[in-house]
Parts: structure tokens; sequence; C-alpha cells
């Protein structure tokens, strides 16, 4: 999925914490676990890691699509 058409709705976390130190280890290991969004591209879990993403200019990733059951 292109990072740019993941949708980042408001969020509770509001401090991001070091994002060029996951984004450096992102680079150096890859993603390690991708980011999950529901079925239309919101956000569900890895604000950090998309930020790291975009950050490092990575325009596409791998998602894990949340199906409720």
């Amino acid at each position: 999925m292109k990072t740019k058409d993941i949708k980042v709705g408001e969020r509770f976390r509001r401090k991001l914490g070091n994002i060029e130190l996951l984004a450096q280890l992102i680079k150096e290991e890859g993603l390690l676990y991708p980011i999950l969004v529901d079925k239309d591209g919101n956000l569900i879990d890895g604000q950090r890691r998309l930020v790291a993403l975009k950050q490092l200019g990575i325009e596409e990733t791998e998602v894990l699509i949340y199906e409720a059951a």
C-alpha cells in the first residue's frame, strides 16, 4: 500500500518519541511488523512506523488489513 494513502485520524499518542532511531532501525533491519489498517486504509496501529517510513522516503509498504468479524 502507498504510505500516502494510509489515513491517519485522531490518535491517542501525542509524542512519537525518537523517530530518527526507529527510521535507522527500519533502514538497517527492514520493517519487522507491518502497519495495521482497516479495509478503507484507516490507520489502526503503526503511526510511529508510518512516520519513520515517510521520513525515509519509502512510498510503499506492506500492511495488514484488519477485518472485523
